[in-house]
């Protein structure tokens, strides 16, 4: 199954906003440099979906504010 998200980095809540059917808008502290907004992401999603963070591979987007992740 495959999920799009739009990333939000800087903001002062992190929170996820569903914004269609696998379609996230995901709000995050973690500022995007060296991955750390990547990984502040896949927690945040991985806690919003109930699963373990290592089920979550991102496919496209890694330097993308749209990024496309893949549950396994």
């Amino acid at each position: 199954m495959r999920i799009f998200v739009k990333a939000k980095t800087r903001s002062r809540i992190e929170f996820v906003e569903e914004t269609g059917e696998n379609e996230y808008t995901i709000h995050v502290h973690e500022v995007p440099e060296g991955g750390k907004a990547n990984l502040a992401i896949i927690q945040t999603l991985a806690e919003h979906l109930g699963i373990s963070e290592d089920r979550l591979r991102l496919v496209a987007g890694g330097t993308s504010s749209k990024k496309v992740f893949e549950i396994k």
